[in-house]
């Protein structure tokens, strides 16, 4: 028998066992992996973008349960505490803190599932908990053509599961983890109502754990609530159409309430940070703590129709609901945002059999958000995107096609902000958008392609209250143009490498900085001249035998502050802060008999600033440049699973050797000492048990 099971694409670090003995059988190879993020469905073969996909079958065992855990291993990908930064572009970009309020700032990661954009606030939050999904593929680099807004750095798009329309599946899993006591239920179940013309699908999740870092309480103090315990319930129930009368049509109305509660991402107070002690406010020995509450709820209608052989149509339609709150002490605080929006996405896509194809799409977003941090400001926006966008592809030899397309999108935003204090603004933005993209594609033969590629985005501007100052600023859209050069190579399905260089020119770039009075404590958003980065990732995986699949990556970056104002000469050839010079990860997969399998990944992430440099203090004992500076790490975990015919049983341990692995750093500048920082989550041994009907 054929043990192999192995999936190779462009960028995945380890190849994971597919669920029964018939299915380690069957070799998937890129050209058989499908691209949904580009709005085009093609193969990773043809994709010049850098694209990891995540199978459903590395999610299965329930290792990696957060896109902080499935994703962390992925060339020049860093996670914190939020949005993953790509390339060296944090994810939630300067949508942080009160930022994400006030300034009307938006991320630069967009997180989409199902093609329906996830609410970005401050911190990560919907990522809990990865059950019943067909793939996750991050997308690195701009995807302002394909996603627009949101999406500068890159994105993350989920696929989930549709309805069986032949027969009934169900599964369910449990499982354990030690650490954080974590609990995991989940179940599915889908059937026809109408064989092969109308089905559902039905899943539920629920994952109970308690903070892994520790609480301290100063003496006679104590919160009004517990602060350990994190929850994430989830509901989502689908309805499938594809009535006999009308062939090519299909339709799909989709539910998902979620609820999450518990605040996840603390940093820890110094100076030491292994003790896991989260960290306090000024003048109190009692720990940061909140008692948040996440409820969303989204709905959506896909409706697609072929309408003949070279034509079809596809209408996308959801409506969001979204609201975060939180109560917070010992510096109290009791902030609240509200989110309604809707999205109408208009495609009609043709091809023909002399390699003309492509697709032309209409696009409309409107949303309303009320916010508000009481006795300290509230406010409300309205903003609203719409846009025209496609792309065509073209055989201009036999071997060559040019994809040439793009998007152009024309923003509004009219942001109402009110203090406490009487300070008021308001921001009104109107800008029209164009991002062009172009790329040729050329198949040497049936095993290599190579590809060119330039891709422009775009993050939009804002404003806000600067409180040193007592004025109110504007800061402007940060631009990038991105030039990529891409390799697809297999010999002979047993040996697949992947690898895209790349070179990013930003302009306007978005940082926290210091203000025009010069001040150390007058900060504000400031658009930086000019920063250039480049890079590549290369990733190679390789079938030894029928038993054991070897994997790797590599990623590389240099990034660079080429001009800022004279305010901010400090950061003239500093790197951008998350932008690791290097990363890497090696995995093997080893089937010790026909029901067993060995998984074993170590990843490698070189030190970076943490945080963008300010001015230096004039008594400053360190240099500047170790203020936020964390250390190289590496970190291993493994897996063992028992497969066998509806039964799998998987055992794991994450972060094999304990290591109080740096994320982020922040160090007094008069003495050095660490005041806060970050860490991965300490070692953590896992089961879970898994059914599948």
């Amino acid at each position: 028998m054929n043990k192999l099971a192995f999936c190779m694409v462009p960028v995945a670090l380890a190849v994971s066992a597919a669920v029964s003995a018939d299915e380690k059988e069957q070799i998937t190879s890129i050209e058989n992996i499908v691209v949904y993020g580009e709005k085009a469905g093609r193969s990773l073969k043809d994709t010049t973008t850098s694209v990891a996909v995540i199978t459903s079958e590395e999610l299965a065992n329930g290792q990696s349960d957060s896109y902080v855990d499935i994703l962390s291993d992925i060339a020049n990908v860093v996670f914190s505490d939020s949005l993953p930064s790509i390339r060296g572009v944090k994810g939630e970009g300067i949508a942080i803190g009160s930022y994400s309020f006030t300034s009307g700032a938006k991320a630069r990661v967009a997180v989409l599932t199902d093609g329906v954009a996830e609410p970005f606030v401050a911190t990560l939050t919907g990522d809990l908990g990865l059950w019943d999904v067909q793939q996750i593929e991050v997308l690195r680099g701009p995807q302002s053509s394909n996603s627009g807004r949101n999406s500068m750095g890159g994105s993350i798009y989920v696929t989930t599961n549709t309805p069986s329309m032949d027969k009934l599946e169900a599964s369910v899993r449990a499982g354990y983890a030690n650490k954080m006591q974590s609990k995991e239920l989940s179940a599915m179940v889908s059937a026809p109502i109408i064989e092969n013309e109308l089905a559902y699908r039905f899943t539920v999740q629920n994952v109970d754990r308690e903070h892994h870092s520790h609480f301290q309480l100063a003496e006679g103090d104590s919160y009004s609530f517990d602060p350990k315990p994190i929850e994430l319930s989830r509901v989502n129930a689908k309805l499938q159409w594809t009535p006999s009368q009308v062939d090519g049509l299909d339709m799909l109305l989709s539910y998902v309430d979620s609820q999450e509660e518990g605040f996840r991402y603390w940093g820890l107070g110094g100076p030491d940070l292994s003790k896991r002690i989260i960290s306090s406010p000024r003048n109190t020995d009692t720990s940061y703590a909140r008692d948040k509450e996440v409820n969303s709820e989204h709905t959506y209608l896909k409706t697609s129709y072929e309408i003949s052989d070279n034509f079809d149509i596809e209408l996308l339609v959801s409506d969001v609901d979204y609201s975060y709150e939180f109560h917070q002490y010992p510096l109290v605080w009791h902030v609240r945002m509200d989110d309604e929006s809707q999205t109408v996405d208009g495609k009609f896509s043709f091809a023909f059999d002399d390699g003309l194809s492509g697709h032309f799409g209409v696009y409309k977003y409107d949303r309303e958000q009320a916010f508000f941090n009481k006795g300290i400001y509230e406010g409300d926006d309205e903003s609203s995107s719409d846009a025209i966008y496609g792309e065509v592809t073209v055989s201009v030899s036999e071997q060559g096609q040019v994809i040439a397309g793009g998007r152009i999108e024309k923003e509004k935003q009219h942001r109402e902000f009110r203090a406490a204090s009487g300070a008021s603004f308001i921001i009104a933005n109107d800008e029209t958008l164009y991002l062009p993209k172009i790329a040729y594609l050329y198949t040497v033969d049936e095993e290599l392609t190579l590809g060119l590629s330039f891709r422009k985005g775009y993050n939009s501007g804002g404003g806000d209250f600067n409180w040193a100052s007592a004025s109110v600023y504007s800061y402007e859209p940060e631009y990038v143009n991105t030039y990529e050069f891409s390799v697809r190579k297999s010999w002979d399905d047993v040996l697949n490498l992947a690898a895209n260089i790349f070179y990013n020119d930003y302009s306007g770039y978005q940082v926290f900085a210091t203000g025009d009075s010069g001040q150390q404590w007058d900060t504000v958003i400031h658009n930086v001249e000019d920063v250039k980065s480049y890079g590549f990732e290369a990733e190679l995986t390789y079938a030894v035998t029928d038993s054991l699949t070897l994997s790797g990556s590599f990623g590389s970056l240099e990034t660079s502050i080429e001009k800022a104002n004279s305010n901010n000469q400090h950061l003239l050839s500093q790197e951008l802060p998350m932008a690791p010079s290097a990363t890497a990860s090696i995995g093997a997969d080893y089937w010790l008999t026909d029901n067993v399998q060995f998984s074993l990944n170590t990843r490698y992430t070189s030190a970076y600033q943490s945080k963008i440099l300010r001015k230096h203090f004039a008594e400053a004992q360190i240099s500047q440049s170790d203020l936020y500076q964390t250390d190289s790490y590496t970190e291993t975990r493994f897996s063992v699973a028992y497969i066998a015919d509806n039964w799998r049983a998987d055992a794991y341990v994450n972060n094999a050797f304990d290591q109080d692995n740096e994320t982020a750093m922040d160090r007094s500048p008069m003495t050095g000492e660490i005041v806060t920082g970050q860490l991965t989550e300490p070692r953590t041994v896992g089961f879970s048990v898994t059914y599948n009907l």
